[in-house]
């Protein structure tokens, strides 16, 4: 069994093994602020972040070019991977989601180390928060070291380390970071 970093270390040589482009420039055009994208976003994490400091899925996020990130001029400050879903069966129960009111989930959510404190990881929940459907919920798990921040924003506790914005309160902090810029 792999641990993480060979596990990191395996899927971005079978990337590159894939891709031509190795030298890590960025050409999807340059410019600030949130951004969807693919490949060639993970591949400017790859290149500009400590591999352990992201998670495996943004890999497949950017495949399914379902990678969403936090631009300034040319470096990648954060990035967030979202997708509707079904959480696991106890938070479905808990909350009485079906197929039919599938909630959104940030599914990953990493700010660059040097850039932590900044108001990274508010501006892309914003970005996600701006994407939730009326009868639609925003859910996330956290880590340990978030949940504070998860609260400090005003994120409902559902259970263990799982918060949501319910549609009125996505929108109301979507409209409220919006209000910052």
């Amino acid at each position: 069994m792999l641990n993480t970093q060979e596990l990191i270390d395996t899927l971005l040589d079978e990337y590159n093994k894939n891709h031509s482009k190795t030298t890590g420039e960025f050409t999807s055009g340059g410019g600030s602020g949130i951004k969807d994208g693919g490949l060639e976003l993970f591949d400017k994490m790859a290149v500009q972040w400590d591999k352990i400091t992201f998670p495996t899925s943004f890999k497949k996020a950017a495949m399914d070019n379902k990678l969403i990130v936090k631009m300034d001029s040319d470096k990648v400050q954060g990035a967030m991977h979202i997708a509707e879903g079904m959480p696991n069966s106890q938070i479905a129960k808990r909350l009485m989601l079906t197929e039919d009111n599938l909630p959104l989930l940030i599914k990953s959510l990493e700010t660059n180390p040097k850039d932590r404190g900044k108001g990274i990881g508010s501006e892309l929940i914003a970005h996600a928060c701006s994407k939730v459907k009326p009868e639609q919920m925003l859910l996330l798990v956290s880590d340990e070291s978030a949940v504070n921040f998860y609260k400090k924003i005003g994120m409902k506790k559902v259970t263990g380390q799982w918060f949501m914005f319910d549609y009125n309160q996505a929108q109301a902090f979507a409209q409220t970071m919006a209000g910052k810029k």
